[in-house]
């Protein structure tokens, strides 16, 4: 699974707290739990957040009418929980278009989100730690012939990322670095 092979790579530096929920308030419990576990004393550093998405929410659950995130949602009660490195990575399809989900995510929580533009899947992720940032970053499925590839569209503090920047934040030195890993 995506989780395990995450906490195989980062199992050397860090601790590992994974958290499933149905809804957007039972995901907003998850990492206030997080809080409560670990007080002041730890904060998290990355998330990988695997869920169905659209430009304007993420779907938790079986069903997409039971507990979507969308842009309304006020996450700023959780912010100080991420830490100032924190970095998000979220894998639901089209979660990553301009003044979408993703962006609003970035925004309220003050931290760096990746997700993708268009509707996909990721094959691997490579988890990088430098020591400025974290860095989860994803590669996608080939796009079927007349698809538009996905591009990692990536928000720092809700601001979109320039070409170049977001080049400079994919680029990873596999062999040296960061294994990738395949999330299935």
């Amino acid at each position: 699974s995506r989780t395990t092979q995450v906490y195989r790579q980062a199992d050397v530096s860090h601790d590992f707290f994974v958290a499933e929920a149905n809804s957007a308030e039972e995901f907003k419990e998850r990492v206030r739990l997080f809080d409560v576990i670990n007080g002041k004393r730890f904060k998290i550093d990355f998330a990988l957040i695997q869920t169905h998405g659209s430009p304007y929410s993420i779907m938790f659950g079986v069903h997409y009418s039971l507990g979507s995130l969308t842009l309304d949602a006020r996450l700023k009660d959780v912010r100080s929980i991420f830490s100032a490195r924190a970095s998000i990575l979220l894998t639901g399809c089209e979660s990553g278009r301009e003044n979408g989900i993703a962006q609003t995510i970035s925004r309220q929580l003050s931290t760096v989100v990746v997700a993708p533009s268009e509707i996909t899947s990721i094959s691997n992720i490579a988890f990088v730690e430098g020591s400025d940032q974290i860095r989860l970053i994803p590669e996608y499925r080939k796009p079927r012939i007349g698809e538009q590839p996905p591009v990692s569209m990536i928000y720092s503090k809700g601001r979109l990322m320039g070409a170049k920047r977001s080049a400079d934040y994919l680029q990873h030195d596999v062999q040296r670095k960061s294994p990738h890993f395949s999330p299935n």
